[in-house]
């Protein structure tokens, strides 16, 4: 019996299949972990470069010897916190339950989308006392892409989930957070091992193997 191949199929790793609507994707799940801190950064990609590395790939014919390794050099500036929305989990999924914008919006924000300060003491109670409905906490964030040199002004805004053992510790990290701005070097630290996801550029008309990497067979 032959094996059965479905070329067609391609990799759930340029998924969806179509025109990308905007430079950065949706991150689907998060992981579960006890430290309380955001658990995505973003980044823009600004060049390319290439290391000299030890090759510590067992199956591989240069193990053990010294390669050129390429790499993608990026420019992480800190993002500003401007908004704190939290869910509630129910049979549909996660339902927004309400949010609270900070007092001081960046001027940039303007160029991606119109969004009014509604901060009050009484909006940061509410949230407080929806503790036993809340479910999961997000900050909503601003990308500053004018400290990264890369001649952009307009910002990417989207949502980032905040991990740690309660809600309560949530509910708490994120409002202090709220109108600060997060540093890669909080979140991160050197040589930690991370997934990274982006949208590719466009490559025009392709076939199978180089737009869904199916493999060819021999």
């Amino acid at each position: 019996m032959p094996e059965v191949r479905k070329p067609r199929e391609g990799s759930l790793a340029f998924y969806p299949r179509k025109r990308a609507a905007r430079i950065y994707p949706n991150i689907d799940t998060y992981p579960s972990v006890d430290k309380t801190i955001p658990l995505a950064f973003a980044a823009y990609k600004v060049g390319m470069g290439h290391i000299i590395a030890l090759d510590a790939r067992k199956n591989s014919p240069t193990y053990g010897l010294q390669i050129s390794v390429p790499v993608t050099i990026l420019e992480a500036p800190p993002l500003k916190v401007i908004g704190v929305r939290v869910y509630q989990k129910t049979t549909k999924g996660l339902k927004a339950l309400t949010e609270v914008y900070a007092k001081e919006l960046p001027k940039e924000l303007e160029r991606k989308v119109k969004i009014e300060s509604n901060y009050s003491e009484q909006k940061v109670e509410e949230i407080k006392k929806l503790v036993e409905k809340i479910s999961n906490v997000r900050v909503i964030v601003a990308t500053q892409p004018k400290k990264a040199g890369i001649g952009r002004k307009k910002p990417e805004v989207f949502e980032i989930e905040i991990g740690g053992k309660s809600v309560e510790e949530k509910i708490e990290y994120a409002l202090n957070l709220l109108g600060k701005e997060i540093s890669a070097n909080e979140i991160f630290k050197e040589g930690e091992v991370v997934d990274v996801i982006a949208v590719t550029k466009g490559k025009g008309t392709q076939g199978p193997v180089k737009r869904f990497g199916v493999k060819i067979q021999g």
